[in-house]
């Protein structure tokens, strides 16, 4: 079956009823439209004006909104009870990152995890800003 792309449109001409694209992005919106001809020859205007279309997702990838662990950097600052934790952004998220979540607690038992929500922003970078605990008390502490 020929197959070409219109800007960014992929455009075919099936005489089946299904039709499989590949090559499709993760977790990606895409606008899908069939129109009815009677000759596949023939140029677009001796086709049905009225269209068939829908909006479909693709499938998200499970692990693709994982950070690295090998990313992962935790630095003390100035020798005090506040850390910095940096990190490397996802190679190829489900979408947009819009915040990240980070937790800390410490391995001493009963102790409550230390947390934070990090909204993304054209201003901060997880590799050079992170999250920055401080006040930590003493102790081994495990990041989740």
């Amino acid at each position: 079956m020929p197959e070409f792309k219109k800007s960014n449109a992929l455009m075919a001409n099936v005489t089946a009823t299904s039709y499989v694209i590949k090559g499709l992005k993760h977790y990606t919106r895409y606008f899908i439209q069939i129109t009815v001809c009677q000759d596949p020859t023939a140029p677009e205007t001796h086709c049905s004006t009225r269209r068939a279309w829908q909006y479909v997702r693709t499938k998200p990838i499970v692990d693709a909104d994982r950070v690295d662990n090998s990313t992962i950097n935790v630095e003390i600052l100035n020798g005090t009870s506040n850390i910095r934790i940096t990190w490397m952004n996802p190679v190829d998220p489900n979408g947009l990152i819009v915040a990240y979540k980070v937790k800390v607690i410490n391995t001493a038992k009963q102790s409550t995890p230390v947390d934070q929500c990090i909204p993304v922003s054209s201003e901060w970078n997880p590799a050079v800003n992170g999250a920055v605990f401080e006040g930590l008390n003493d102790g081994d502490y495990r990041l989740v």
